[in-house]
Parts: structure tokens; C-alpha cells; sequence
């Protein structure tokens, strides 16, 4: 069975009139009429009554057409919806985003605007720390994300750099240094320390030591931490201090101060991530709706 006879069917079933059935799709009666013969021979079961003048939806056929209504309607909405997608109107898009770099900037001002522009996309938006993030784009698993540059981007990815954070110390606000203004490593040689694993990022891990070693600092570490919430935390409960990144300041504990430390240069790159072998309509739109969002 094929949809034209079904199609056939449909509309003979609503004139109860082959001539004018035939004339409504722009065939010829006899070949209409064969097309229900074969509809009906395939089935097994007479669709019409055939009365002396004229044809009568049969009980069967009154069944049939109900069903074939349906089979109709959702292959329009499947065509329909194919379509929006293919013209990047539909369908799914998976961005992975760093918690701190969704808080202000470009991924909050692009998922706004994009979301207007296609409101039908189904996007779904995945915190990941940046290390997943670029494993699960190389792996096809998620479209693009917003991460920190310090993984190596696969062969084959595509970047746009969106800013550059900096790295400070967050306090407890109870904490008063003499040279608070002008504090630097050495000041914090006995003080104790929050630290991030090590597994969660490698490569920000090393550099960051690699730092403040340099400056005459071998921290005293009194816990590990996986995200930087829980670092902000438990800076606020006194636990200790911790290098955090600027971008947190909008998010920071009232009783935490974030200060920058005047020997301690690392800046943290942003960047937008994404395959160049992704075809996704609907990832190019969003990809336009950033980089207009950063020319201006």
C-alpha cells in the first residue's frame, strides 16, 4: 500500500463520487477507479458499496477513513517538520556551556536571542566542566559548547575567542591584610588554601601552580573542591582561601571578597567550541546569532 492510495481513497470517500473525486485530484476516473480496485483487492475487504447509481461508503471503509485521516496527518506533520529543520526552524541542538561562563556575556545574550529567532528548536543547554565539554564535541555527542581554553582543541574543531578572565583570590571579607591593595604571592606563603582537583583540570591545574610556585608560593592545601560554587562556599565559611575566576564576582557570597593578586598573571580564555564537519543547520544560526552578538 502506498500513500497516493490512500490519498485516492481519502477524497473518493468524501465525494462518494469517482468523476468528481477524479476531477479534484487530476486524473482520469478509470485509472482512479483501478487504484481503488487494487486498494481494495490488497486489503482484502470492499471499501464502497456499489449501488446502481453511484457508490456508498461502506462500514469498513467509514473505519478506514477515519484511520487513513490520521496516517495522513502525521505525515504532513512529519514533512512539516522536516522541513522547518532543514531550514534551521526545528528540531534539537545540544550547547554545553562552564558554569562561569554562563552567568554574564555571550552565553546568556546568544541563548536569549537565539531563542527568539527559533523559538520551535528544542535547545538543550549542558553544564559541563570544559575538559567533557571538548571531549563530548570531538565525540559528536554535543553540538558546541562555551569552555576555557586550556584543554587542546581536537583537530577539525572550529573556535570563536569571546574574552579573556583573570584569575583572583577570594577571601574571606573578615580577612585584613596590611597591603590588602597591593597584595601579592609571598603574603600567603602560611595561609590555607582550597584547591581544585587536579583530574577536573590538568592543564589550568599545572599552569596555575606552575605560577605561583615561580613566586615563591607552595600552597597549603586543607581541601579539595570540583566547582566553583563550592570553592565560594566554603571561602565564606572560613574554610580557607582559593583562586577563583573573575568571572564569578557577579555570583560571589556577600561575605567573600575577590582581590586581585599583583604577581599573579594567568588569564583564562573563553571561547565558543564546534566541529567544522557539523552540517546541523540549526548550529550555524546559533553560531550567526553569536558572532553577531560579538561585533557589537
Amino acid at each position: 500500500m502506498e500513500l497516493r492510495h490512500i490519498r485516492y481513497f481519502l477524497a473518493v470517500a468524501s465525494q462518494e463520487n469517482m468523476r468528481r473525486a477524479a476531477a479534484q485530484l487530476g486524473i482520469a476516473q478509470p485509472a482512479l477507479s483501478r487504484q481503488i480496485a487494487d486498494l481494495e483487492e490488497e486489503i482484502g475487504f470492499k471499501l464502497f458499496d456499489r449501488l446502481p447509481r453511484g457508490i456508498r461508503l461502506s462500514s469498513a471503509g467509514a473505519a478506514f477513513q477515519v484511520e487513513g485521516q490520521k496516517v495522513l496527518a502525521c505525515v504532513d506533520a512529519a514533512v512539516v517538520a522536516a522541513q522547518r529543520t532543514a531550514r534551521g526552524e526545528g528540531g534539537t541542538l545540544q550547547i554545553s556551556f562552564v558554569d562561569a561562563a554562563s552567568w554574564e556575556g555571550a552565553f546568556p545574550n546568544t541563548v536569549h536571542k537565539y531563542r527568539a529567532r527559533f523559538p520551535e528548536v528544542n535547545l538543550q543547554l549542558l553544564p559541563m566542566s570544559s575538559r567533557d565539554q571538548i571531549r563530548s564535541i570531538d565525540l559528536g555527542e554535543v553540538d558546541g559548547g562555551f569552555c576555557y581554553g586550556f584543554e587542546p582543541v581536537p583537530q577539525g574543531c572550529e573556535t570563536i575567542h569571546l574574552r579573556s578572565d583573570q584569575v583572583l583570590l577570594g577571601v574571606p571579607r573578615s580577612y585584613r591584610w596590611k597591603n590588602r591593595r597591593d597584595l601579592r604571592l609571598a603574603a600567603l606563603v602560611n595561609e590555607p588554601f582550597l584547591w581544585y582537583r587536579r583530574a577536573d583540570a590538568p592543564r589550568y591545574y599545572d599552569a596555575l601552580l606552575q605560577v605561583i610556585i615561580s613566586k615563591g608560593l607552595s600552597p597549603r592545601v586543607v581541601q579539595e573542591v570540583t566547582t566553583g560554587p563550592t570553592m565560594l562556599s566554603l571561602i565564606s565559611a572560613g574554610i580557607g582561601l582559593g583562586f577563583v575566576n573573575s568571572a564569578m564576582q557577579c555570583r560571589k557570597p556577600r561575605h567573600v571578597d575577590l582581590l586581585p593578586v599583583r604577581d599573579l598573571k594567568l588569564e583564562l580564555p573563553l571561547f565558543f567550541i564546534w566541529r567544522q564537519n557539523n552540517n546541523s543547520v540549526t548550529l550555524r544560526h546559533f553560531v550567526g546569532t553569536l558572532r553577531a552578538d560579538q561585533r557589537k
